[in-house]
Protein backbone atom coordinates (compact mmCIF):
# COMPACT_ATOMS: atom_id res chain seq x y z
CA UNK A 1 0.00 0.00 0.00
CA UNK A 2 1.55 3.49 -0.92
CA UNK A 3 0.36 6.77 -0.21
CA UNK A 4 0.68 9.76 -2.27
CA UNK A 5 2.76 12.02 -0.62
CA UNK A 6 0.44 14.95 -1.43
CA UNK A 7 -2.27 13.22 0.92
CA UNK A 8 0.51 12.73 3.17
CA UNK A 9 1.18 16.82 3.08
CA UNK A 10 -2.93 17.07 3.69
CA UNK A 11 -3.14 15.30 6.58
CA UNK A 12 0.03 16.61 8.61
CA UNK A 13 -1.28 20.40 8.01
CA UNK A 14 -4.67 19.26 8.97
CA UNK A 15 -2.86 17.66 12.38
CA UNK A 16 -0.82 21.11 13.19
CA UNK A 17 -4.34 23.06 12.15
CA UNK A 18 -6.05 20.98 14.69
CA UNK A 19 -2.96 21.46 17.30
CA UNK A 20 -3.05 25.02 17.08
CA UNK A 21 -7.05 24.97 17.82
CA UNK A 22 -6.79 22.58 20.50
CA UNK A 23 -3.92 25.25 22.05
CA UNK A 24 -6.40 28.15 21.33
CA UNK A 25 -9.18 26.39 23.33
CA UNK A 26 -7.09 25.78 26.37
CA UNK A 27 -6.31 29.29 26.60
CA UNK A 28 -9.44 30.33 26.08
CA UNK A 29 -10.29 27.70 29.02
CA UNK A 30 -8.15 28.53 31.72
CA UNK A 31 -9.01 32.24 30.58
CA UNK A 32 -12.81 31.55 31.74
CA UNK A 33 -11.36 29.21 34.76
CA UNK A 34 -9.75 32.26 36.31
CA UNK A 35 -12.80 34.20 35.30
CA UNK A 36 -14.69 32.52 37.33
CA UNK A 37 -12.30 32.03 40.35
CA UNK A 38 -12.66 35.73 40.37
CA UNK A 39 -16.03 36.39 40.31
CA UNK A 40 -16.40 33.31 42.78
CA UNK A 41 -13.89 35.41 45.26
CA UNK A 42 -15.85 38.45 45.19
CA UNK A 43 -18.83 36.93 45.44
CA UNK A 44 -17.41 35.19 48.51
CA UNK A 45 -16.00 38.75 49.32
CA UNK A 46 -20.34 40.29 49.03
CA UNK A 47 -21.56 37.30 51.31
CA UNK A 48 -18.83 38.41 53.82
CA UNK A 49 -19.87 42.00 53.70
CA UNK A 50 -23.55 41.90 53.58
CA UNK A 51 -23.26 39.23 56.85
CA UNK A 52 -21.13 41.89 58.45
CA UNK A 53 -23.33 45.06 57.78
CA UNK A 54 -26.75 42.74 58.65
CA UNK A 55 -25.07 41.61 62.08
CA UNK A 56 -23.71 45.67 62.85
CA UNK A 57 -26.95 46.89 61.54
CA UNK A 58 -28.77 44.20 63.75
CA UNK A 59 -26.56 45.18 66.92
CA UNK A 60 -27.58 48.97 66.63
CA UNK A 61 -30.50 48.71 66.27
CA UNK A 62 -31.01 46.03 69.33
CA UNK A 63 -28.75 48.83 71.38
CA UNK A 64 -31.36 51.26 70.16
CA UNK A 65 -34.62 49.76 71.58
CA UNK A 66 -33.51 48.81 74.67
Amino acid sequence: MDIDPVEIGKLIAQVESLSNQIEESNRRLRAVEAQMERGRGMGLGILLATVGLSAGGASILTKWLN
